[in-house]
């Protein structure tokens, strides 16, 4: 996901929230979920990433 803003902070608020991603290319999140990704899984992430970026 790319934002208007340094991912950098992103990355470290989602890590405090049991999240890891990396920030890349300065506006990019980077995320790389494992390939038995279940939609628990999902919803958890996604609720984070809601979270933060608001």
């Amino acid at each position: 996901m790319e934002l208007n803003k340094p991912a950098r902070a992103y990355c470290e608020k989602l890590m405090t929230m049991g999240l890891l991603c990396k920030d890349t290319h300065t506006y990019t999140i980077r995320l790389a979920p494992p390939l038995t990704l279940t939609m628990a899984d999902a919803d958890y992430i996604l609720e984070r990433i809601k979270k933060v970026l608001n």
